[in-house]
């Protein structure tokens, strides 16, 4: 298994994170029916164990989707999970607080990999391929690679093993055969738990056979107390209270965005930052990215109404670096609406678009995030936006901007996944109203 045990506690300052365990808190899972008709349905099963998770009627569970909407904390709960399962068998911290309290059940699995469908690549659609490229490639070099890939196929026909892919709508294998990533059938003891957003499980070539345990994860169970860790990690003093904050959300109707992890962060980051919000999930995009592009360079300039889309008449450091800022949209458009969506890019992409020192600015200002590949050229290191959300704003924002009518083309090139289109038209609804409808209409 390989993974880290840190998440972002702000998007705003890069490299301010923490444990997992400092900020963690329990997400609030459901179980799914799936009905005679095909239709899914939720139920009041509050998952509370992790044997609900992995066993269905005592038999150990196959395929196990965790679905839910973007920023509710999917990726953050396989982590946690996969670091349970590493203090339950082999570590034993005292004092460490699993998710689920029945640890035990991790006692059965005698291996976990955890995985993110990001990072393979749209050539890959076997998980042992992915195993070996994400986690054995990572570790070990030259002969001994294949000695352990070798001993990693005898484990899986004979143990059993919990697989964890993260993001299975971040991932399209690039001859669209393969629906899902491919577990060889003589792996009968390997449990594969996957996350996506609910749009991805709409696809008609998901067979309901294949899906042996449907949960929705709906944020967390508290809230408040994710507000108080986050308030507390980003401060030295003790100036600001969460008291304060939750003031400040009900005056500005902030509520709705409470119960997702991710807005939540996002809230309290620009809250402490003095900015002042409103109710628009637009704006609040628009504030992050004046924020972070301020981190880049403090050159102050200012949009006139009437001259460019009203969310950036607030913003103070957007308009003197806007060519940035569009050119950070339409790599967006491109990457987001292409035959196969992208969220992990190369510098060539970006070099269609970017030049050099602009693509510096955007690492600098924390919009995109660059990693290095072991054994690769730096040409070849991985581009992607901050969050997944983000790479949809700006492609929401393209379209809004744009002078031309590029509404037929996305819908031309999306009309078989409408859903994956549902928050760019969010976002959309917030930069021009006339063009949303009109893609709403079509």
């Amino acid at each position: 298994m390989k993974t880290k045990n840190t998440v972002s506690v702000s998007p705003l300052w890069e490299g301010r994170d923490k444990t997992i365990w400092d900020v963690f808190v329990q997400p609030k899972l459901s179980h799914l029916t799936i009905e005679k008709n095909g239709s899914r349905k939720k139920t009041d099963t509050v998952i509370n164990q992790y044997k609900e998770i992995f066993y269905k009627d005592k038999k150990l569970n196959g395929r196990v989707f965790v679905q839910g909407e973007p920023g509710n904390g999917k990726s953050t709960f396989l982590t946690k999970l996969a670091l349970d399962w590493c203090e339950a068998v082999y570590l034993h911290t005292p004092g460490h607080k699993a998710t689920f309290t029945d640890v035990d059940t991790f006692h059965k699995f005698k291996f976990l990999f955890h995985l993110s469908l990001r990072d393979a690549t749209c050539q890959q659609h076997e998980v042992i391929e992915m195993i070996k490229t994400q986690i054995i490639d990572m570790i070990y070099t030259g002969d001994k690679r294949e000695e352990v890939f070798n001993l990693l196929q005898r484990i899986m026909e004979k143990e059993t093993c919990i697989v964890t892919l993260d993001g299975l709508n971040e991932w399209t294998y690039q001859m669209k055969t393969y629906v899902l990533p491919f577990m060889a059938n003589c792996h009968t003891h390997c449990l594969l738990l996957i996350s996506t957003r609910p749009w991805r499980m709409a696809d008609e070539r998901i067979k309901d056979s294949e899906i042996d345990t449907l949960l929705e994860i709906e944020g967390i169970t508290d809230p408040e107390e994710l507000t108080k860790l986050i308030i507390i990690s980003l401060q030295i003093g003790n100036d600001k209270t969460h008291d304060q904050f939750m003031k400040y959300v009900i005056e500005h109707q902030l509520m709705p965005f409470m119960t997702s992890p991710w807005l939540q962060t996002l809230l309290v980051s620009l809250w402490m930052n003095n900015k002042a919000l409103s109710c628009s999930l637009t704006e609040i995009n628009c504030i992050l990215l004046d924020l972070l592009f301020k981190k880049a360079n403090a050159r102050e300039g200012y949009f006139i109404e009437g001259t460019s889309i009203p969310c950036l008449f607030n913003t103070r450091y957007i308009k003197p670096h806007v060519d940035i800022f569009n050119s950070l949209a339409a790599v967006a458009f491109k990457l987001t609406y292409a035959s196969i969506k992208s969220l992990v890019f190369t510098k060539c992409d970006l070099s269609s678009y970017m030049f050099k020192e602009q693509i510096e600015f955007c690492l600098n200002a924390g919009v995109l995030t660059q990693r290095y590949r072991p054994g690769k050229a730096s040409n070849d290191s991985q581009f992607s936006f901050v969050h997944e959300t983000v790479q949809e704003f700006f492609a929401a924002f393209h379209i809004a901007n744009s002078k031309e009518d590029i509404l037929s083309r996305v819908l031309l090139e999306n009309k078989y996944d409408v859903l994956e289109l549902s928050q760019s038209v969010i976002y959309l609804c917030g930069l021009d109203c006339e063009k949303a409808n009109k893609l709403i209409k079509h």
